[in-house]
């Protein structure tokens, strides 16, 4: 019993190939019962001009595919999932063009492959957090949180918790503001690679952003007055 094809561009690709060469074995079967009229005495032209061709210029497309596919399929997919991370850390990358670079950037033309356009906006958002760390305030971080739970649920907790914390960060660092002191490090969890694309996705929601800012300075106003 043959292994099941697990890949699923690989398993198209088969699936193509068993059905150019089943149209093959048809462009041959017409072909043949032409000439086998013909040596009956019978007129079965029509098999041979007509009926058989088409199924050649078939089985020409589905071979051709299945050769691609296998190739052309995981480049797209990957395509495709670079182009959307691409786009969802285009908020963030735009926040943080304000922070210097500890390097000179380098600059890609619009001919520059994707992947490594991805990697340098990868890389530029990571530079600058980093830059960013030791202003980014912790006890910040989880009253936000706390209030963005509070109104829309866990899954959306921690970007935008981020989010509001790193634009506060923004403009202390602008400000030219003091370094924020805290026990935990620069970083205080809040930077963590894995909340990298929720903040972006957060600052591209500044409405959710301004009523989490709202909803804080509301509780901070009734603790003050309490």
């Amino acid at each position: 019993m043959l292994p099941e094809v697990a890949n699923r561009w690989l398993k198209a690709g088969v699936v193509f190939l068993q059905l150019g060469f089943a149209s093959g074995l048809v462009f041959d079967g017409a072909k043949l019962a032409a000439l086998g009229a013909r040596w009956s005495g019978h007129d079965w032209d029509a098999l041979s001009t007509r009926a058989a061709p088409p199924f050649a210029l078939l089985e020409a497309a589905l071979v051709a595919l299945g050769f691609i596919v296998p190739q052309a399929g995981p480049f797209l997919q990957k395509w495709v999932r670079e182009r959307r991370e691409y786009r969802r850390l285009a908020p963030l990358w735009h926040a943080l063009r304000i922070i210097t670079p500890a390097a000179a950037e380098a600059r890609f033309g619009p001919w520059t492959p994707l992947d490594l356009r991805l990697l340098q906006r990868r890389q530029r958002i990571h530079d600058a957090l980093r830059m960013l760390g030791p202003y980014v305030d912790p006890a910040l971080y989880q009253q936000a949180r706390e209030t963005a739970q509070a109104g829309y649920g866990v899954p959306n907790a921690d970007g935008v918790a981020g989010a509001v914390t790193i634009s506060a960060a923004i403009r202390i660092y602008q400000q030219g503001g003091p370094p924020v002191a805290h026990p935990q490090g620069p970083r205080g969890g809040v930077l963590m690679d894995d909340r990298i694309e929720g903040i972006a996705s957060a600052l591209h929601r500044p409405r959710i952003l301004h009523d989490v800012h709202r909803r804080m300075t509301s509780t901070e106003s009734a603790r003050n007055h309490g």
